[in-house]
């Protein structure tokens, strides 16, 4: 995989996001710290989509910004049309399809999964799947 010294800064930039969205995790358990907690939350997220984009032999760059647009823009208008008070309701949907998108891409879209010519090609067992291309720990 090469990528000189950018592998490095994307490792120390992810680090980076982590322990922002410690902080940002700490500081939402109390009312008076909440709103700067979703501050460093955020910041935090911006570092790890900014890094990402570091990522050495990183080729789909149309679909990762297709995907931010797309998503942003639904989590936009939802907020902006969802209650006050139905926000934990929401945030809570929002969590759970963060837990169940990567169950739901392709098994080709990991780049560790060898790819074959179409017709000789078969669904991959989920052996296969654990072998070449694990899941991150959650």
């Amino acid at each position: 995989m090469g990528g000189g010294i950018a592998a490095p800064l994307v490792s120390v930039s992810y680090l980076l996001a982590a322990f922002l969205f410690i902080t940002g995790l700490k500081r939402m358990s109390s009312p008076v710290t909440a709103r700067g907690g979703i501050v460093w939350a955020g910041a935090g997220m911006v570092v790890a989509t900014i890094a990402t984009f570091f990522t050495p032999d990183l080729s789909n760059f149309v679909l990762i910004l297709l995907a931010v647009a797309l998503g942003g823009g639904v989590a936009w208008i939802t907020g902006k049309r969802v209650a006050m008070t139905d926000m934990p309701q929401m945030i809570a949907l929002y969590n759970g399809m963060a837990v169940v998108r990567p169950q739901l891409s392709p098994p080709w879209s990991c780049s560790r999964v060898r790819r074959t010519p179409a017709s000789s090609w078969r669904w991959p067992s989920s052996a296969d799947l654990s072998a070449r291309c694990p899941s991150p720990a959650v």
